[in-house]
């Protein structure tokens, strides 16, 4: 009898114990289930925090982009005429040689020394994070003349007092990427990279040997620099440029440096004139195996324009 009543109580005890893990497994098994539904609504608001975090910075760009197109400050285009001073050398060397002639165009061949010519940019925004950055300038010199001294060009000797006519033709176009660094609706800053393409043609043509000593060629060569414009007034502006390149390779060398200061006065919301003073010098090297050839010139100088924006 004792015995059986043992028996009975071990049995309650492990139907208690049993009864005990699982209660306890039930309720672990609760808190994790609350706890994974508690962590979903987290979820889906940070997903939805995400999205509106998108929407919000398309909405930004879009009303940016809006904001510039009626602007008048999405294309600007500068047009001026510029009263400059030219100065300009060519020098003849062999290669491996200590020796070389230099010719000044001016001093030596009398070509004039001052000179008026267009020169013309644009900068159109695609977006308000970039845009193309377009510069245009050419002249076109000739002077018929007497030598004043024996000339040595390209290894020949021209007389003292020979009747010659030498010309300076260059139209210079480039064309680059803009990057805007600073840009609101008063202030532009960006940084270009232009390509330039310079056909030179400088030649000398005497009545004694009747020979034309021309250099015809095209010079690409890529260009650096920056472009800013600071509204200082309601209807006063400064606009400026700057840029320097050099590049030397086996058929051709040579750098680039330029300047550009403006101060466009706005008449209308698209019509201005502007004051200005530009500058730029450009040496090209062209080596060959029977003599190398240096081009040198520069021109810098006060100019008047009109400014358009739209």
């Amino acid at each position: 009898m004792t015995l059986y009543v043992h028996k009975i109580l071990i049995v309650i005890f492990i139907v208690f114990l049993y009864s005990r893990d699982l209660k306890a497994n039930s309720e672990y098994f609760s808190t994790i289930t609350n706890d994974t539904l508690n962590t979903k609504p987290d979820s889906l608001s940070l997903v939805t925090e995400t999205k509106t975090g998108k929407q919000i910075r398309k909405e930004k760009k879009a009303k940016r982009r809006d904001e510039l197109k009626h602007s008048h400050n999405r294309l600007f285009i500068h047009g001026a005429y510029i009263f400059a001073s030219l100065d300009s050398k060519v020098t003849f060397s062999p290669p491996n040689s200590m020796i070389n002639v230099t010719i000044g165009l001016e001093d030596n061949l009398g070509l004039p020394s001052n000179s008026s010519f267009f020169s013309g940019s644009a900068i159109y925004r695609f977006t308000p994070s970039s845009g193309l950055y377009v510069n245009y300038y050419g002249f076109n010199r000739k002077n018929d003349h007497f030598t004043k001294q024996d000339i040595i060009w390209e290894g020949d000797t021209i007389p003292a007092g020979t009747r010659s006519q030498v010309y300076f033709r260059t139209q210079v176009f480039s064309a680059g990427y803009l990057l805007s660094i600073l840009k609101s609706q008063d202030s532009f800053l960006g940084t270009y990279i232009n390509f330039y393409i310079m056909p030179l043609d400088l030649g000398l043509r005497t009545e004694i040997t009747h020979k034309d000593y021309n250099l015809n060629v095209t010079v690409p060569l890529p260009n650096l620099g920056i472009v800013a414009m600071f509204k200082l007034t309601k209807w006063l502006s400064v606009y400026g440029n700057a840029g320097f390149f050099s590049l030397y390779t086996k058929s051709l060398g040579g750098y680039i440096q330029d300047l550009n200061i403006s101060f466009p006065v706005r008449i209308t919301h698209w019509l201005g004139i502007s004051a200005n003073y530009q500058y730029m010098f450009v040496h090209a090297i062209f080596p060959d195996q029977k003599i190398d050839t240096y081009v040198d010139y520069k021109f810098q100088g006060p100019a008047v324009g009109v400014t358009l924006n739209f």
